[in-house]
């Protein structure tokens, strides 16, 4: 992973795609940064989709922990005790990746993915949230790029 400085005041947020509409929006909603960041990853246990995310001081920002009986599906836990933020659906050839949040809908009036959210309910038990979905990220199948969307309300008529 690299850094770079930060060239948000320069989006022309006008004819950008991938649905982002304010500079303010975020795929976690966090407020966005005005300059780089450094962050490691730090391998934890055997599985693949397993680290813990630390700034340069060491203070731990995200984990990514396996969901069991998957093959890469993952959820992202911020810094607190079972802090369940995003649960990241994986395809087998890696290609298609869709992001769903713990309980917050993308938008006024989005019905919770119920796939997605009855999957985890078998998992975890009936008292879990509900899952939304965020954005899909598809990879090319050169591996170089990648596209983001983010799910927004349908288009008014």
């Amino acid at each position: 992973m690299g850094g770079a400085v930060s060239r948000l005041e320069e989006t022309d947020w006008k004819t950008v795609t991938g649905k982002l509409t304010r500079s303010k929006e975020t795929i976690d909603g966090s407020q966005p940064t005005k300059s780089y960041g450094v962050y490691y990853l730090h391998k934890i246990g055997k599985n693949q989709r397993e680290y813990h995310v630390t700034d340069e001081n060491l203070n731990l920002l995200y984990s990514s922990r396996m969901i069991d009986g998957t093959l890469a599906w993952f959820d992202v836990l911020g810094p607190g005790l079972n802090e369940f933020l995003l649960r990241v659906q994986v395809d087998l050839s890696r290609r298609y990746w869709v992001i769903y949040s713990y309980g917050s809908p993308s938008y006024a009036g989005q019905f919770a993915d119920m796939t997605a959210t009855n999957r985890l309910r078998q998992e975890r038990g009936e008292e879990s949230p509900c899952l939304y979905k965020k954005a899909c990220i598809t990879v090319t199948w050169s591996r170089y790029h990648a596209i983001i969307n983010r799910y927004g309300p349908p288009p008014e008529e």
